[in-house]
């Protein structure tokens, strides 16, 4: 195919559903949604050699209020035990017949989240930093009310300087 015309999607089914329809020539899409849509019916056609291929995972949002450390941590430590059992693999299996555990388990997906444990540059532990820190880096609520509290803080100082400075002079 020279210069194809390149069309994005919110999420696979809708593009599936365009091939379906004829409004565009193909589309890629992870193999268990396509597999399920051919199952469903949809008059579409596997390709014969896999052209992409991503991990399925799961996100931890930013703005948690929690430390999100000890959670990964503890997800982490629950799929290495289901992998080790080999009941990812099984399940994997079981509903999509083909093995996509044990790829998974090789991919490295920590490397991303150590920047949650890691004390800021310039600081041995990181322990004040963090604490004074904190507020900025949880929920738009938190944030605002950090704000709100500092606003007041250096305004109190503000004018609490200016009244001291007129009532001590003469």
């Amino acid at each position: 195919m020279t210069d194809p015309k390149i069309v994005t999607f919110a999420n696979e089914v809708p593009g599936l559903q365009a091939v379906a329809d004829g409004k565009i020539d193909a589309f890629l899409c992870s193999q268990p949604v396509g597999a399920g849509a051919i199952a469903d019916g949809k008059p579409l056609r596997q390709l014969d050699k896999v052209a992409f291929f991503t991990q399925k995972t799961g996100y931890v949002d930013r703005g948690l209020t929690l430390a999100p450390g000890p959670f990964l941590d503890r997800v982490d430590a629950v799929i290495r035990d289901l992998h080790s059992q080999g009941k990812l693999k099984a399940l994997s299996i079981q509903f999509f017949k083909t093995d996509y555990a044990t790829p998974a388990a090789a991919f490295n997906s920590r490397r991303s989240t150590r920047r949650f444990r890691r004390a800021p540059p310039g600081l041995a532990d990181g322990v004040m930093a963090t604490r004074i820190s904190r507020p900025w880096r949880r929920s738009l609520r938190s944030r605002l009310v950090a704000y709100f509290v500092l606003l007041s803080a250096v305004t109190i100082l503000a004018v609490g300087g200016v009244v001291y400075v007129r009532a001590t002079t003469t």
